[in-house]
């Protein structure tokens, strides 16, 4: 796995981690009445997920057509 990669998927696991923190002690309830709290966690997970799992994706999806080629 290539360096690049490896930061990627350290930074999903600190963002689900964060939303894992924001969370602690909170109930649905909670969630549901306090819009920054889930926006935050919205944006912990969602967006940063997306945003580095579509480079991951796209790397092994070249590796299945054989085209993927490490530096």
């Amino acid at each position: 796995m290539r360096a690049e990669d490896k930061i990627r998927i350290m930074r999903m696991i600190e963002s689900a981690q964060s939303a894992q923190e924001f969370l602690a002690d909170k109930t649905y309830q909670d969630l549901q009445n306090d819009r920054k709290l889930a926006f935050a966690v919205v944006r912990a997970l969602v967006k940063q997920h997306k945003n580095y799992a579509k480079n991951i994706i796209r790397k092994i999806r070249k590796i299945g057509t054989g085209s993927f080629l490490y530096k």
